[in-house]
């Protein structure tokens, strides 16, 4: 299965390892994504057992004995979170091969993409890293999550450098790489409230339950802006789109300046 997957499983197992994270890998055939079910070849099913996440030697065959993980797994795909029904089962075949079943995996997934199993805490996660972006977009926020808690762990944690002139990153359109150590010093820093009009954060985030603040740079990075703490605040969803589009974002601005005292003008 992994030999036919359309990305290196080497080098992404490497990039994994070189996160701290540890994760086991599949790639579905056709014929597996039409039955929303993958084979648990050697290495995956002893990572389940490893782990205690799951012990295929114990279950017995037949659909009465089923294994579902509880709750839904998240299912990571094109920058979207999605909650997908995981079960183990052996069928009524003559050797009760040990499969994997992913609830509607042929709606969010082609085949031999190259799926990374995560443990995270004692869960699994489940990322499609065959997207690029996708990949790039969880192991960053994977990172801000990391340094939220470091950053939480120490009572004057010491700002990061940041990036001066984060490069451009061009696809259909234009991005920039941006240090995911500024994005969690800022949100820290917040405690949980919008800079901007001292509102609660509207919710808190299902992938790693911290509160929801969006960061907007004061002078924007496609003018030129730098990604730093002091460019940089945690806002509300609201208070973002009015910093982008309001009739009053320059007065917002000039207000923010004199609100965060972290912040200098650029």
């Amino acid at each position: 299965m992994l030999k036919k997957s359309n990305l290196d499983v080497t080098k992404t197992r490497k990039l994994f390892l070189r996160y701290k994270l540890t994760a086991e890998f599949l790639s579905p055939t056709q014929t597996g994504l039409t039955k929303s079910y993958m084979d648990a070849i050697i290495d995956f099913s002893n990572f389940l057992k490893k782990h205690k996440i799951h012990d295929f030697d114990k279950q017995q065959q037949g659909q009465a004995h089923k294994v579902t993980i509880n709750p839904s797994s998240k299912y990571y795909y094109n920058n979207s979170l999605i909650y997908k029904e995981v079960a183990f089962f052996r069928p009524m075949s003559k050797k009760g091969d040990k499969r994997i079943r992913i609830e509607k995996l042929d709606h969010h997934c082609k085949p031999h993409d190259l799926l990374a199993f995560v443990l995270i805490g004692n869960q699994i996660e489940i990322i499609n890293c065959s997207s690029i972006k996708n990949l790039a977009n969880f192991l960053y926020q994977i990172t801000v999550s990391n340094n939220i808690a470091i950053y939480s762990s120490q009572k004057k944690p010491t700002p990061p450098k940041g990036k001066k002139k984060p490069k451009k990153i061009n696809s259909s359109s234009t991005s920039y790489s941006r240090d995911p150590a500024v994005e969690a010093f800022v949100l820290n820093a917040s405690l949980g409230k919008c800079e901007s009009c001292n509102m609660n954060a509207p919710f808190i985030r299902s992938s790693n339950n911290s509160y929801y603040l969006e960061i907007h740079h004061i002078k924007r990075l496609a003018d030129g802006g730098s990604d730093t703490v002091s460019n940089a605040v945690a806002v509300c969803p609201n208070c973002h789109r009015e910093f982008h589009y309001g009739v009053n974002m320059h007065k917002l601005n000039n207000q923010i300046y004199r609100k965060v005292k972290r912040l200098i003008k650029e």
